[in-house]
Parts: structure tokens; sequence; C-alpha cells
């Protein structure tokens, strides 16, 4: 095969530009760090780093975004839980300190008041949020769980289901006196005789979740459902009468009687209707109230129930767990949320006000004793007005008597469930950090698993500076000695070779 001069400085060239192209690619690795600039150069290292920073993307997401704002959540779900939990624990304290101790009147005053701060307290906390998120409301983080403010034209219908559990035995007092129209002149005419005498006797009673509700016949029917024995539920409509507070029988049925109580929120049950409620699996009842004070429980968190306040617009809400659910890890959700009716029962403000309740009533007792014994001291000696002033007197400190003994049980067995409600939000509390050690492990598993990703990343688009320098220096050299060797073959003539 005839070699040409031309064939011979063509090739030169040729080689002399593949060396120059390898000092250009290694030189361009010494300045950008990477293996390659396009995937073209090397489609694996292009595919596994797409791969690779996915990957680093998704744990960087879950670390520095998701399990951030899941771990501050439940930091400040466990920080309003503690500060109920510390409330709670006040609130035992000062009962115990009023069960063991002798009350003076200040004292009573002293409860009302501070129990009422309480109540305040408790529920203003649980309105707790985080980054203007309501805490424990469930996926409506832009509502309250209590109203912050009275809503006197708000009203909804309310279905709520109850059982012989929910049903308890108190005493109560009967057949209060009222003297709020006797005075001097007017005692000659009443007839003490014909008065009930004051007595203190027990009432099966179901405390719904509200006091001040609507006087529906919706709410004097009561759907009772019973096992027929073959898992069916047999329907059975108990029908109660409407009693006011004041009435002297109101705590008083017949046997199979039931009362219902609007100003209170109660159902009082008849042993015999109450022997048929124990029977039974359950007890559905839709009742209606008309205006919420600031501190009451919002029903859309707690029951089936409608928003009637514009007849033209109603609004339904249906009961059903909201869990507010992060993505923390590769196919590994969390729960971080704890719903507001799992923790703040309407039990806790109502028996914080039926509490309050019976402490003013035994003042109002006393209160009565000491108008009675004035207007006693004060009439003629072997008066008539006397003699009735004086039966009226004993009939008024027998009723406070069975008022104090009512306040000394109210505080006494408020002690019991206030332990209850504690060791519920202390339960709360044991599940919420539970899961933030959870998700502490899950954080301490994925950066490491960060770690490990991002020196696969590096060891698989970043050069090693010392090989490709050396590399370099090896390219350079053979580079400039095909331009040395190129240069004396092209100072060749035709004459050289004659």
């Amino acid at each position: 095969m005839r070699i040409t001069n031309g064939m011979m400085i063509s090739n030169s060239l040729s080689n002399i530009n593949n060396n120059k192209l390898k000092v250009d690619n290694l030189n361009t690795q010494l300045i950008t760090k990477q293996k390659i600039q396009r995937p073209s150069e090397d489609p694996i290292i292009a595919v596994r780093a797409l791969r690779l920073r996915t990957t680093y993307a998704q744990i960087t997401q879950y670390l520095e975004r998701n399990i951030k704002d899941a771990n501050n959540w439940m930091s400040s779900t466990d920080d309003a839980l503690e500060s109920i939990e510390d409330g709670l624990k006040d609130i035992t304290t000062y009962l115990d300190q009023a069960v063991n101790g002798y009350l003076e009147d200040s004292d009573k005053s002293t409860i009302v008041t501070t129990l009422s701060t309480y109540r305040d307290q408790l529920f203003a906390t649980a309105n707790s949020d985080y980054a203007q998120r309501t805490l424990f409301t469930g996926y409506k983080t832009n509502t309250t769980l209590s109203y912050t403010k009275d809503q006197p034209d708000k009203k909804f219908n309310i279905n709520q289901s109850f059982n012989a559990e929910n049903i308890r035995a108190e005493k109560k007092v009967i057949n209060g006196i009222d003297i709020s129209k006797i005075t001097t002149g007017t005692i000659s005419d009443l007839d003490v005789e014909a008065m009930a005498n004051p007595s203190f006797e027990s009432a099966y009673i179901m405390r719904l979740a509200y006091s001040g509700l609507d006087d529906t016949d919706e709410a004097k029917a009561l759907k009772m459902y019973t096992d027929d024995g073959n898992g069916n539920l047999t329907e059975d409509t108990l029908t109660a009468v409407t009693k006011s507070l004041n009435d002297a029988d109101a705590y008083k049925p017949g046997d199979d009687e039931i009362h219902f109580i609007p100003e209170t929120g109660e159902y009082v049950f008849g042993k015999n209707v109450y022997a048929k409620i124990e029977e039974c699996e359950r007890v559905d009842v839709s009742y209606s109230k008309t205006g919420f004070k600031k501190g009451d429980l919002d029903p859309i968190h707690y029951f089936e129930c409608e928003d009637v306040t514009d007849p033209d617009n109603i609004v339904k809400y249906a009961l059903k767990d909201q869990p507010i659910e992060y993505e923390v890890s590769f196919n590994q959700n969390m729960n971080i949320n704890i719903q507001g009716k799992d923790v703040f029962q309407h039990d806790m403000t109502r028996d914080m006000d039926e509490i309050v309740d019976a402490v003013n009533y035994a003042i109002q007792s006393e209160n009565k004793v000491s108008k009675i014994e004035e207007m006693y001291n004060n009439a003629e000696e072997d008066s008539e007005e006397k003699e009735k002033l004086e039966e009226l007197l004993n009939m008024a400190k027998r009723e406070y008597d069975f008022a104090k003994e009512s306040m000394n049980q109210m505080i006494s067995s408020g002690l019991t469930k206030y332990h209850i409600h504690q060791n519920t939000v202390m339960n709360a509390r044991s599940d919420i950090g539970s899961r933030m050690l959870r998700l502490e492990l899950t954080e301490n598993r994925l950066t490491s698993q960060q770690l490990t990703v991002r020196t696969l990343k590096s060891t698989n688009e970043e050069i090693n500076d010392v090989d490709v320098s050396v590399q370099f220096k090896e390219a350079k050299d053979v580079y400039d000695a095909s331009l040395a060797v190129a240069a004396k073959l092209v100072q060749k003539r035709l004459i050289d070779f004659l």
C-alpha cells in the first residue's frame, strides 16, 4: 500500500486532535469536578446519577420539611396537653383540699371563682394552634375547638347516643323552698303547712353534652334500640315530659316516666324506664340548642349535627375520624394529630359546672337561712308570724343541710372524675410521646441513609482529583510529544526523498 506524505500529515493531525480532545476532557473534569458533562458521554453514570439524585431529594424532603413539620406539630400538641394536664392536676389538688378541709363561707365563693377560672383556662388551651392551624380540630384546622366568643344566634340540631353506662344515680334536693316573695308583710298570708318539706332523694340522670337546650318534640322522643337475640336491633320510642328546673318534681319522675329538663340538658328516668335502658344496646336522642357561650365546645367536632342558624342554608356535619398524616419516609405515613373529641370531653366542663352549681346552691340555701333568721328575730314574740317563720326556718335549715351534703358529694365525686380526666390527658401525652420517639428513630435512619446516598452520588458523579491530575499530566505530555513529532514530519520535502 502506497503511503503518501499527505496521508501521513492527515493521520498526524487526526491523532493530535484526539490527544487534544483527551486533554480538553480531562481539563474540563478538573475544572467542574464532574466525570461527565452530557449523558451521552456515559449513559450508565447518567442513569445512576438520576436515580441517586431523586432518592437524595426525597430524603432531603422528608428530613428538612415533612419530619420537621410533623415534629413541630407534635411538640406543640404535647406542650398544649402538658398545660391541660397541669391544669387538671391543680383542679384535683384544689378539690382534694376542699374535700378534706372544712369549708368556710369565703371558701365556697373561692371555689366558684377558682373553678370558673380553670374552666376558661382549659378550653383556651384546647384552641392552641401551630402555624395558624388549630391542633385538635382534625381536618378543620381553620376552626377552633371551642367558641372564642358568645354566639347567641347560633343554632344546631344535634344527634347524641348513650346507654346505661352514661346514666348515673345521684342524690338531688327536692322541694327547695322559695322565699323570693316572702316578706314581713306577707308571712301572715303564707300557708307553711301546705309547703312540701325539702328532701334528699336519688335520681337516675343522663346528662347531655350541653345545657340550655330548646324544648322540642324531637328532644322528648328517645329512640331505644334492643337486640332481639338474633343480632337485629328493634326500635322502641320512649317519651319524655318537659320539666322546669324550678318544678318541685323535676328530679322525681314516676317509675315509668322520663323528665326532660332543658335548662340543665338532663333526662331523669324512673326506675322502670332505667331498667329497660339497662337491657338495651343504645338510646338515640335528637335535640336543639340555640345560643352558645364563650368556651362551649363546637358540636361540629363531636356529633352528627346540623347548623340551622340560617334555615335557607343548612350545613350538615358528619362525625368521623380525621387523622392528619404526614409521609415521613419511603412508604411510611405517620398520624401527627390528636383529635379534641378524644381528649377534651364535654364532661370536663359539665362536671365543673355541676360542682359550681352545687356550691352556689349551698350559698343560696345558706342565704335563705340568714334571711329567715333575720325576719324571725325581728318578729313579735308569740305571734303567728313568728311561729310560721320558725317552721319556715326549720325547713330552710333542712334544705341547707341537704345542699351542703350535695355540695360535699359533688366535690368528692368531682375529685374522682377529674382524676379520670387527668388520666385521659396523660394517655394522650403518652401516645403523642411514642409517636415522637418513632419519628426520631425514623429521622436518625434517614440521616444515615442520606449520608450513604450522598457518598454513592459523589462516587458516581465526581472525579478523583489525584487520579485525573495524573491522567491530565500524561495526556498533556502525549499531546506535546505528538506536536513535536508532527512538526518534524511536516518539515520533510520531496527533495529529501531523492
